[in-house]
């Protein structure tokens, strides 16, 4: 996880210093995403063919989430929120399924943003940059992988951070929907809505960190391996997404029945 985030940290700190095309930050991306896939591949009780085809949606989740974590670094305090809410939660499921090196990792990811939290929020003193939401976006979704590999369900793993991603896809597929374009700069994301409609960076901020909570807490419902358990965690999920993608519509409208 370490050197996956640290080759996407470095490819982050050349974008701050220099710049670099989309094209080649994208594929300078995959290549240190194939470097941490060596793992998969070497995999002794998988086939060449699955493991191929297990490592291709792998890489895109590093390269795609890497990306989306650094489009959401945009007000204070959001992407250490993310840190700690997802480490929390990986630490409890690894503690409740008895995976110490995922609890271990969960642990060092929260401990680790709590420390960044003062300084970043409520007012920044100092920001992540590429390098550091490129390194921490890689590290989040190199540690999803691990634990999904070490028997832990996909739902638990993803459940923390499906806020972020539902908010980058949507924000994405709205934008193509509009002719936009769609690689241009742009402040249309659910959370730069909000903080242009009247919330501050401080109330968009813990109502993200809120339902990010929320979904984790849903996708725990997994580790119980019961239907029954499945069903309400998926509900809760889906209630959850929604009401964050339409809660800039929703506070336009409570503004004005003020």
């Amino acid at each position: 996880a370490f050197l996956i985030a640290a080759l996407l940290g470095g490819i982050g700190l050349t974008e701050d210093l220099r710049g670099l095309r989309v094209g080649v930050r994208l594929s300078l991306q995959a290549a240190a995403g194939l470097i941490g896939m060596f793992w998969l591949l070497g995999e002794p009780r998988l086939s060449v063919t699955f493991a191929v085809l297990v490592t291709i949606p792998a890489l895109f989740w590093l390269v795609g989430f890497t990306n989306a974590f650094n489009f959401m670094d945009g007000i204070n305090g959001i992407s250490a929120a993310q840190l700690i809410v997802a480490g929390a939660a990986w630490a409890t499921a690894g503690g409740l399924t008895g995976r110490s090196t995922l609890s271990m990792l969960g642990v060092v990811t929260a401990c680790a943003a709590l420390g960044f939290l003062p300084w970043n929020f409520p007012r920044a003193r100092f920001f992540m940059g590429d390098v550091g939401s490129y390194f921490s976006g890689g590290w989040l979704a190199s540690i999803t992988l691990i634990g999904i590999r070490s028997g832990i369900a996909p739902a638990v793993m993803v459940a923390p951070l499906l806020i972020l991603g539902a908010d980058t896809t949507f924000t994405l597929l709205r934008r193509i929907h509009r002719g936009e374009a769609w690689l241009a700069p742009h402040r249309s994301h659910v959370y730069q809505r909000l903080v242009i409609g009247g919330w501050s960076h401080v109330r968009t901020t813990i109502f993200f960190t809120i339902l990010a909570t929320g979904t984790s807490l849903a996708g725990m419902l997994w580790l119980l391996d019961s239907l029954g358990s499945a069903v309400v965690g998926s509900g809760l999920t889906v209630g959850l997404l929604l009401l964050y993608l339409d809660s800039p519509r929703l506070a336009r409208e409570a503004t004005r029945d003020k």
